[in-house]
């Protein structure tokens, strides 16, 4: 019976090796977590993350807006065609008379929803957007002006996705009227630095190939449509 007992322990030096190895390993299993977890942490050199930018126009005087307020799956608010005055101010309901023209169309949503929720709703869900009437001179994305041989000689404005083109903005115009040449459209844009650039245009050519590309216009840009001399 002593030596069944004995036999089922190890030596003391045996089990004091055996710690120490476990020890090692347990030690070196931590060194190489190490370095991965010195690169997960942000250091000074690293670039800073690229933020997002509001590209939304800035609310102005004489801009119309619709403002929607839900509670619960209902209208509390749907009012429309709102306008912005000189002021900067909108009178809404329940809230009165609010500064609305410096702001974007986002941060004026939020400011609303804040408002609403603080006063009057529980989480309520504000909707807000531009609406343009056809007698308004407000034009959000801008606007180009299209004269000449035309129908509708006039502004036209950029649609929210900044996408006119001249073959766009002549249709918007009405389209050429009798004597039009349309092979040489003029396109007077003005620079940043205050210069003007001539751009021509021909609408014939591009119809017969795809070597004249129709051209994306920019706010304030001037498309003349000459008439034909004989």
């Amino acid at each position: 019976m002593k030596n069944l007992v004995k036999s089922s322990f190890p030596p003391p030096r045996r089990r004091v090796f055996r710690e120490r190895t476990l020890i090692a390993l347990c030690a070196a299993a931590l060194l190489a977590l190490l370095p991965s977890c010195r690169s997960a942490r942000p250091t000074d050199t690293d670039p800073p993350a690229p933020e997002s930018v509001d590209q939304s126009p800035l609310l102005a005087p004489g801009y119309m807006l619709d403002v929607r307020v839900m509670v619960a799956g209902n209208d509390e608010i749907n009012e429309k065609g709102i306008r912005i005055q000189e002021s900067g101010q909108v009178t809404l309901p329940l809230l009165g008379t609010v500064q609305a023209a410096g702001m974007t169309l986002d941060a004026f949503k939020t400011f609303l929803t804040d408002e609403y929720n603080a006063n009057y709703f529980i989480n309520p869900i504000v909707s807000a957007g531009i609406s343009i009437d056809d007698n308004s001179s407000a034009y959000p994305w801008g606007y180009v002006t299209v004269l000449g041989r035309v129908k509708d000689p006039g502004r036209v404005r950029i649609p929210p996705t900044r996408d006119l083109t001249i073959m766009q903005a002549l249709q918007e115009a009405g389209g050429f009227i009798k004597y039009a040449k349309e092979g040489a459209i003029e396109i007077t844009r003005q620079e940043k630095d205050g210069t003007s650039r001539r751009i021509t245009f021909d609408m014939r050519k591009m119809a017969k190939s795809s070597d004249e590309a129709d051209t994306r216009l920019e706010h304030g840009d001037v498309v003349y449509v000459p008439e034909v001399i004989f």
